[in-house]
């Protein structure tokens, strides 16, 4: 596509509010049978077959599991027919009501999918803010929908592993009140990461960048940087007017006196100038600058996360300031 300009990823988010008390519920609510969502149009990409074939597997460790089945499409029929070719424990919604699309969220214990071809699996996002982790295949969406352990498990296909058997392992994880309330809580914690107003910011952010990009003469537009650096340093060292001062096109946070900064399209040479515009000292022994990994930029500068990759020592060429945007 030859993008040229500064590229922000941010994908989209989830009713968080809608989602917790959903998630609140489950801990009243919860089937005492492993219940199983998969969620979305029935299309043959979808790949809903081989859940069917997985839940039909899984029945001889989890004889009492079922399947729900929530959307309807073209496959809708065939579908149907294989669940009753295996005597699957499958039950059909089509697309519920809001009131009987909560109660199925509220009972369930797993959501899996077998999709290959999502580049982001919204499903499984909405599934963790109701506290419900997930079984997917290792696609780019999974993996980055997905912390495996945390709010779900990837199906290790490298290895030899089959949705069947990560859906039952998953079961037994999800067995005991313990393992259930565990797993559930580190699935809304990642999905709290993912919020309207997060995408909203973003977008908001790329308008003014480009904004200022226009504003300036042709000859002095610098060509975007696909580096993106994150930043740690104790909130001790923000001036007050820190905020103020922010270079456009950033995400920060401060949280239990953590500072973390996501500084997209810079380099460490940009970074150094970013800081000292907010009146930090780069060179700080407690200060701490990495190259961000793509799952830095997917969950933003948030505390409680390791760095990523260590930039290496240069030496201190800092362009100017006002190169740091």
């Amino acid at each position: 596509m030859r993008l040229t300009g500064r590229t922000l990823v941010q994908p989209g988010g989830t009713d968080t509010g809608v989602n917790e008390a959903v998630g609140d519920a489950r801990s009243r609510r919860r089937s005492p049978e492993p219940s199983v969502l998969t969620v979305g149009p029935l299309y043959a990409h979808s790949r809903v077959e081989e859940v069917i074939e997985a839940i039909a597997a899984v029945r001889a460790q989890h004889p009492g599991v079922a399947l729900h089945v929530l959307g309807d499409g073209p496959r809708r029929g065939r579908l149907e027919e294989r669940a009753r070719q295996l005597r699957a424990p499958v039950v059909f919604h089509g697309w519920p009501s809001e009131r009987v699309r909560r109660d199925l969220y509220a009972a369930a214990w797993l959501t899996a999918t077998a999709a290959t071809g999502e580049s982001w699996c919204y499903s499984v996002l909405t599934a963790s803010a109701c506290g419900i982790p997930a079984v997917t295949m290792p696609t780019a969406g999974g993996r980055d929908t997905v912390r495996h352990g945390e709010n779900g498990w990837l199906v290790d296909t490298a290895a030899g592993e089959s949705l069947d058997f990560v859906i039952s392992r998953a079961l037994l994880a999800l067995s005991s009140t313990a393992g259930a309330e565990s797993h559930g809580r580190q699935a809304q914690a990642w999905a709290a990461h993912f919020t309207w107003p997060r995408t909203a910011a973003t977008v908001a952010r790329a308008i003014d960048l480009e904004r200022q990009r226009l504003a300036q003469r042709a000859d002095n537009r610098r060509r975007a940087n696909d580096v993106a650096v994150l930043v740690q340093f104790p909130d001790t060292a923000l001036p007050p007017d820190w905020e103020v001062r922010r270079r456009l096109g950033d995400e920060w946070s401060v949280v239990d006196g953590e500072v973390r900064g996501l500084l997209i399209g810079a380099d460490e040479t940009d970074a150094r100038a970013a800081l000292r515009r907010l009146g930090v000292d780069p060179h700080r022994t407690d200060a701490r600058m990495s190259v961000a990994r793509p799952s830095d930029i997917l969950y933003g500068p948030r505390p409680g996360r390791d760095s990523g990759t260590p930039l290496r020592s240069v030496p201190d060429v800092s362009a100017p300031d006002a190169l740091a945007g």
